[in-house]
């Protein structure tokens, strides 16, 4: 097994990344004959316009009320409509709302809503730019749906930024921080006895705080676009801001008799805890992590990082505008 693990690493180097090349396009239907197999990662033929205005919102909430939409999104059916309108909050960040809407005449599906996610908040972290805004999404030239930023009034009791200490506890092994939190399982998935679990080693490599976020986004988009396959061996690399992230998951044993294998829904409610335990702990560093069902390791994954050729990526956009 260690030799396995030991090849995992090794091929981490020279994986297939996330790019809409490197995945099975997906035939959806739509009124428009122009969006058809449209890929379930941002590429080619996306675009956005950006409009910032006042007032200023906190960074973090706003990364983290599209991690919560997105979280409650990924394994939905991604060819569905959004509806008229959605609106999420962070339950632990409630000073900053998303909410994606139709515009135009459009119908902003799933996957579009994603995309728009992904790139706004990227966009705002190129140009550490944290205002109210709304961003206007565009696929081969035809509007897609809108998203926005918005600001919540907040009561005295209520702390800004301060995520909930539920589920999290810490533990020093040598030079490693670790930490443990319960994971909620998948839906439709049963646990004999104890929960999903997750430990998380950080290695001695600092991240930018923007790497890992954008890192923990691509891997909810990642993971979500398979639904609720058995996790194997994953590759995921990105061509985040400042660098390249090279991130590998592997299955490391079978499950007990009688247990479901772990899928990639599983990974997708890990990713989303991971989001809450690094911004608490307000460590961002290459990682180890190892994920357990009933006490017994399971699966383990690794975040890396390289340098990126060409320095800074710029956010691919149409038009921005800032009052």
């Amino acid at each position: 097994m260690q030799l396995h693990w030991q090849i995992c690493l090794v091929l981490l180097c020279a994986s297939t990344d996330c790019s809409p090349a490197a995945l099975p396009a997906v035939n959806t239907v739509n009124q428009n004959p122009k969006l058809s197999a449209i890929p379930d990662l941002p590429g080619q033929g996306f675009s956005y316009d950006a409009a910032y205005t006042l007032p200023r919102i906190t960074p973090i909430a706003s990364i983290m009320a599209c991690i919560a939409a997105m979280h409650d999104l990924v394994l939905l059916n991604w060819d569905s409509y959004i509806g008229d309108s959605r609106t999420w909050t962070h339950p632990n960040y409630p000073e900053v709302s998303v909410i994606v809407d139709d515009v135009g005449g459009s119908k902003c599906t799933v996957r579009f809503a994603l995309w728009l996610m992904q790139a706004a908040i990227r966009d705002m972290m190129i140009r550490n730019r944290y205002r109210t805004a709304a961003f206007l999404g565009r696929y081969q030239r035809v509007l897609v749906g809108r998203l926005q930023f918005v600001r919540n009034p907040i009561t005295g009791g209520e702390k800004l930024g301060t995520p909930t200490e539920t589920n999290l506890s810490n533990e020093t092994s040598g030079s490693n921080v670790s930490f443990r939190f319960e994971l909620p399982s998948a839906p439709g998935r049963v646990i004999s006895n104890d929960p999903l679990g997750a430990r998380v080693d950080y290695l001695d490599k600092r991240m930018d705080m923007r790497d890992t976020y954008l890192t923990i986004i691509w891997l909810l988009m990642a993971f979500g676009s398979r639904g609720y396959q058995h996790l194997r061996i994953f590759h995921c690399n990105v061509k985040s801001l400042t660098v390249e992230v090279m991130t590998i998951w592997t299955n490391v044993s079978h499950p007990p008799r009688g247990q479901q294998p772990l899928t990639t829904a599983d990974m997708v409610n890990m990713v989303a805890q991971l989001a809450l335990a690094v911004q608490r702990d307000h460590r961002y560093w290459e990682m180890n992590i190892f994920i357990y069902e009933d006490g017994l390791e399971t699966a383990r994954g690794a975040i890396r990082t390289r340098p990126l050729p060409g320095g800074l990526v710029v956010p691919l956009t149409a038009n921005v505008t800032v009052a």
